[in-house]
């Protein structure tokens, strides 16, 4: 499962930008700028921050999953308003 997750992570950019070729405006810019930020974070993935520390690791997870769990709330606030005003 990790390595699907290394795949769909280092692919999901291509897939944002075929979805939407700009960045948008308030809170669909805050969920693309984290979530160009979380891809950032999992290119620098656990292979490379392991062997730096413990410290290191740790803080990485934390941000990694943070911005997942916050970018997976906007997104579904984001379908909600697509919906609801389409």
């Amino acid at each position: 499962m990790a390595t699907i997750h290394k795949w769909l992570g280092a692919m999901s950019p291509l897939l944002f930008y075929i979805h939407s070729v700009k960045l948008g405006y308030g809170y669909i810019a805050l969920m693309s700028y984290l979530f160009f930020a979380n891809a950032l974070l999992g290119y620098i993935n656990l292979d490379v921050i392991k062997s730096k520390g413990e410290i290191l690791f740790k803080g990485w997870m934390i941000f990694h999953v943070a911005f997942s769990i916050i970018i997976s709330i906007l997104m579904c606030f984001h379908i909600v308003m697509v919906f609801y005003y389409k």
